[in-house]
């Protein structure tokens, strides 16, 4: 299957990777093990780079990347994120869905706990 990868940065810092497989289903995977490594995905949705929701777009650029920027730059490590990130690459994992924000529904997007970064 061909895919597209598109990687997003902040201040410099690749902060997000979009995988945009042949039938434009989605994964957005954060850059950084420190993180959560699967922020979103769609298998519902075509993504297309200049029609997201300005909703979700604006909410990308400002909250999440600049989360994984502060990671990033201040070399923060998290135990529990780098084993979820083991756990992929081991392909033995559970995918645990947050509450959509009523912005995104239309998107039918699929939103994974950041919370477990803390």
């Amino acid at each position: 299957m061909n895919k597209k990868t598109i990687t997003k940065q902040f201040k410099g810092i690749d902060t997000r990777h979009t995988v945009v497989f042949e039938n434009f289903d989605f994964v957005i995977v954060s850059a950084d093990n420190s993180t959560v490594p699967i922020f979103a995905y769609s298998k519902e949705n075509s993504y297309r780079e200049l029609d997201l929701p300005p909703s979700f777009e604006y909410w990308l650029e400002t909250e999440y990347d600049e989360l994984v920027y502060y990671v990033q730059s201040n070399n923060i490590s998290n135990e529990n994120t780098i084993a979820k990130w083991n756990e992929i690459k081991n392909n033995d994992f559970n995918m645990n869905k947050s509450t959509q924000s009523p912005d995104f529904d239309t998107f039918n997007l699929t939103i994974l706990q950041l919370t477990e970064f803390q």
